[in-house]
């Protein structure tokens, strides 16, 4: 027989099952988190990790690094992302402190210092191979503030809440009671006598007390820290960086370290000095692009800004400094009324009345306010007379007089209100507009920012509060951002420099590649940042380690900045208190520029202010993309000021072209400031790195739009000088004979490529009749870009115009001021950029201001002032006047004004369309009389000695400009044929 069958197992129970289902999660869970980290291990973070910390560590301590690491990953983002996509990993912990410390501190304060400590902080930074970069931030608050700008931050809010616990109250019950200015005076001396009764005052004031008292254990409770923590978490596409940031200071034992990543487009200036500004001004800084074009009027909200602050600074001042007056007045007039009714009256007879108090204050007290004497009467009160040490009667009223005559303040008064006002409104609106301007900068970008921290501690809880671990491993998750995202679209720079160049202080090739450092620590301890004293045997040494410089990428131009003496400085340089790096001997900041194919560095370094390393130094990195994708480029000559002109030209007899330039991206405008060297040198570089089609437009396509390529070319000849280089590639701008200023342009055409020069165009403008220089403006299009040299010339002497040149113009001292240092200003264009070309003529009516171009005209006059003039200038031209020796005046026809202009197309980033005008005064049409032309020539110097008539200058400037038109027609059907072809490749896809 079969054996019996056990008995049957009890049925489970809910609570068996839902333990089972637990028991089952957790092994799920444990061997996923096994597996993800074993992923990981062999991710090319874990890698990168072996890699950077073989010198620094154990192959034991790496291990636990990467643990450690991989662990917070996990925790956080193990559900989203597999192990073996990271591509770059840095967890930062910064510890408030150590075990030893906590013990040391708990010891000493008897445990408040487990209350009041801070808390540790921890930051995540993630790359993906998909391209992510992820952010976890995990704040936990204070219980007191770290820096100085945070303390006052909190003092100002605690001054804050002890004025509404404490003060407030009372300013509530004196308005509401509704008290006159006797009943506040009487209150003041009840509460000043109750000071000694303070049992008294205690019982009287006992619910006010307990009320505050609560209020004040309340809010001292709200201040302890809480085991709570604000965690921000960040995504954004690695492909969008496009600007980053390091910077380090403090000193060598609590020495602080930050990175700033910057995503969409570049941040505006006041964004990346908000982590520190070392230095007065920058060489490279970051422009709205809205500022370069022609058409921007208004003021920059900067510059409002600083202007209001300066403004209501003065106010302010002027605000206070009566206010203290007023109250050192105020004591005085107070001193002297009492002291009418102590010597100046008597206390039974007649004295006490209005008319003796009036010829008390008109016989040597005219200052005091005559308000006081209709409250001057015989009293009997016996306390009113002890105040004077008198018995009743006496002279009283004095002290109420005095408290109201000291608050009628008169004329005197409204001046205050007034004042007041005008600071008060003032400082409401600037509030609104810098509150309106930093949530703009805050929310004008995206960035990702970490902050790193070190103790003066040698061992640390985990490996991730290591700075010397963590800091390496930040910098190599910038680099490796910036690097994978930055491209240069396979172009070509074609800058190059002669060998004399390359030698010189002022030029940008002056350097020299270096990789053996591995740390900004060693780097700075062989000083090869700062200035030395043979500055023109300088050469900056490029560390391409520390900056990431892949080996495919090429460094084109590298200079240091070197500052001027005296340095310039401004009002809120002095306001901040940056006049001390001027005074010191050690503090000065050193800047240094590094320009790529792909990106711009802008180095700043600052030493301490004494010769000890262990207070460190400052320093600042600032990283831009530029993607060799320069889409418009500007140079703007300046000169210097007197002080540095006699210091560094006459003593030191350095020759060098300060200035600006400006080169803008689809990233947004970057300038440089040049104060020290030549940026001539810098503009070309920008053009360099100019991305374009070598061919944009091509012969067929002028040909189709009725220009002739053989005149353009006799043109081309005429205007350029082909210079000697070896890519054959560059090409000078002929000067004309008025031209006097520095540098002249070279255009650097695409090397290796197909660009050509097209056509070229010059022409004048003789601005207004208060302006002592005319502008002469050469235009020069090629295949690809569009070129403009534009620089004033000094108004030539004129009899005509003899007044203007001695009162107006002052010609007599342009030989005191060098041509050379007029304003010039050099500027290209992309083809590709251009969205829209036109022309613009309007026609006025000839003015009694312009002296060869009135109204009415007396040949004779004309032709005598035109002989005086070729005897003072010496000239050997012949003088052409229409009807010599008629002395009839003759009526003049009107004159004409031309505006060129080009309309760019609007980045991505951009607020505004950006506009490039150009202006042509007066403007010479076809349909003008000959002796109307003739006239507005000799004006303008058009007529050269070899005496060319001015009918063939008419036609010629007339053909110029409508070839030029013909030419951008052409450039315009190419941008829609580019267009066409974008939106063609859009349907497809859609």
């Amino acid at each position: 027989m079969p054996a019996a069958a056990g008995p049957a197992p009890a049925a489970e129970g809910p609570q068996h099952r839902e333990r089972a289902r637990l028991l089952k999660q957790k092994t799920m869970g444990g061997a996923r988190e096994d597996r993800w980290l074993d992923e990981a291990s062999k991710s090319p973070a874990a890698q990168r990790i072996d890699k950077l910390m073989a010198k620094a560590t154990t192959e034991q301590e790496r291990e636990q690094l990467k643990r450690e690491t991989f662990k917070v990953v996990y925790d956080n983002l193990g559900q989203e992302l597999e192990g073996k996509d990271l591509e770059r990993v840095v967890v930062i912990r910064n510890e408030a402190a150590g075990y030893k410390t906590m013990a040391f501190f708990a010891i000493f304060t008897l445990g408040f210092y487990l209350v009041f400590r801070g808390r540790d902080d921890d930051i995540m930074l993630v790359l993906t191979k998909q391209g992510n970069v992820i952010q976890l931030k995990i704040d936990r608050p204070l219980c007191c503030p770290g820096t100085s700008a945070e303390a006052l931050q909190s003092f100002i809010k605690y001054i804050a809440i002890l004025f509404f616990i404490v003060v407030l109250p009372n300013v509530v019950f004196m308005l509401a009671t509704n008290m006159t200015l006797q009943d506040e005076y009487e209150y003041l001396k009840a509460e000043t006598d109750n000071f000694k009764h303070m049992e008294r005052l205690i019982s009287q004031k006992l619910p006010f007390i307990v009320i505050s008292a609560i209020l004040l254990v309340l809010w001292l409770y709200s201040l302890l820290p809480h085991d709570y923590m604000d965690e921000h978490r960040r995504r954004h596409m690695a492909r969008e960086c496009t600007t980053a940031q390091i910077c380090q200071w403090g000193h060598m034992l609590a020495r602080r370290h930050s990175l700033h990543l910057y995503f969409g487009k570049y941040p505006s200036q006041h964004v990346l000095d908000m982590q520190g500004s070392l230095g007065f001004g920058h060489a490279v800084s970051t422009v709205p692009p809205s500022s370069l074009s022609a058409l921007s009027t208004g003021i920059s909200t900067s510059a409002l800004i600083l202007s209001m602050t300066l403004f209501l600074t003065l106010v302010t001042s002027v605000d206070t400094g009566i206010s203290w007056m007023d109250r050192a007045i105020a004591l005085e007039h107070f001193a002297t009324m009492q002291g009418y009714c102590i010597e100046g009256s008597g206390p039974t007879d007649a004295r006490c009345n209005k008319v003796h108090c009036d010829e008390y204050i008109i016989h040597g007290h005219d200052t005091v306010n005559p308000h006081f004497c209709n409250l001057v009467e015989v009293s009997e009160s016996e306390d009113e007379c002890i105040k004077y040490g008198k018995s009743p009667p006496c002279c009283g009223g004095c002290a109420k007089g005095a408290f109201e005559g000291v608050y009628d303040e008169g004329t005197f008064g409204n001046i205050k209100t007034i004042i007041s006002l005008v600071a008060d409104t003032g400082t409401i609106i600037f509030v609104f507009l810098a509150a309106k301007h930093a949530v703009h900068m805050t929310r004008a970008t995206d960035h990702v920012a970490v902050t790193i921290n070190r103790r003066t501690k040698r061992s640390y809880k985990t490996l991730t509060a290591n700075t010397a671990l963590t800091v390496p491993l930040a910098n190599d998750f910038l680099q490796t951002v910036m690097n994978q995202n930055s491209k240069d679209h396979g172009m070509k720079h074609s800058f190059e420099a002669s060998e004399e160049d390359q030698d010189r202080w002022t030029g940008v090739k002056h350097f020299a590649m270096t990789e053996e450092f591995d740390t900004w620590k060693d780097f700075f301890n062989k000083d090869l940042h700062a200035v030395p004293d043979t500055r023109w045997t300088l050469r900056l040494q490029v560390p391409k380690k520390l900056f990431g410089i892949e080996q495919d990428e090429d460094v084109i131009a590298a200079w240091i900045e070197m500052p001027l003496l005296p340095p310039s400085i401004s009002l809120m340089d002095i306001l901040m208190g940056k006049v001390w790096y001027l005074l010191l001997p050690f503090g000065k900041t050193r800047h240094a520029v590094v320009v790529t194919d792909r990106r711009l560095f802008y180095v700043r370094h600052r030493r301490p202010f004494l010769p000890i390393k262990c207070l460190g130094t400052d320093l600042r990195v600032d990283v831009f993309r530029h993607d060799h994708d320069v889409t418009y480029g500007k140079m703007a000559r300046h000169k210097l000021n007197t002080p540095q002109r006699i210091i560094h030209q006459i003593l030191l007899r350095e020759m060098f072209l300060p200035g600006t330039a400006v080169m803008q991206t689809k990233f947004g405008a970057i300038q440089f400031t040049r104060n020290h060297g030549d940026i001539i040198d810098v503009y070309n570089m920008i053009m360099s790195l100019s991305r374009h089609i070598p061919e944009f437009v091509t012969e067929k396509d002028l040909v189709e739009n009725g220009v002739v390529p053989s005149a353009c070319k006799e043109i081309v000849d005429r205007a350029f000088i082909a210079a000697s280089n070896k890519q054959g590639n560059r090409f000078t701008i002929r000067p004309q004979s008025d031209d006097a200023v520095q540098p002249q342009p070279t255009l650097y055409l695409a090397s290796g490529s197909k660009e050509r020069v097209l056509f070229h165009l010059s022409v004048k403008d003789t601005t207004d009749i208060y302006s002592k220089c005319y502008v002469n403006l050469d235009i020069a299009v090629t295949s690809a870009r569009v070129f403009f040299w534009k620089r004033d010339c000094y108004k030539k002497f004129d009899c005509c115009a003899l007044p203007c040149w001695l009162f107006i113009w002052l010609g007599f001292m342009n030989r005191m001021n060098k041509p050379m240092n007029l304003p010039n200003e050099m500027s290209f264009i992309t083809l590709p950029s251009i969205q829209s070309f036109s022309t613009d003529v309007s026609v006025v009516s000839p003015s009694w201001l312009v002296p060869h171009h009135m109204p009415l005209k007396w040949p004779c006059v004309e032709m005598l002032c035109a002989y005086l003039t070729r005897c003072v200038v010496r000239g050997s031209h012949e003088v052409k006047i229409h009807s010599k020796w008629v002395l009839c005046p003759r009526r003049s026809g009107p004159s004409a004004n031309l505006l060129l202009m080009w309309r760019l197309k609007a980045s991505a980033h951009a607020d505004a369309e950006m506009f490039v005008v150009h202006q042509v005064q007066p403007f010479v049409s076809s349909d003008m009389p000959e002796t109307d032309a003739q006239d507005i020539f000799d004006g303008m110097s058009y007529i050269a000695e070899d005496g060319e008539a001015a009918s063939d200058l008419v036609s010629e400037q007339a053909e110029s400009l409508e070839t030029l038109r013909k030419i951008m027609c052409a450039v315009q059907d190419s941008c829609h044929a580019l267009l066409n072809k974008v939106d063609d490749l859009g349907g497809s896809i859609a």
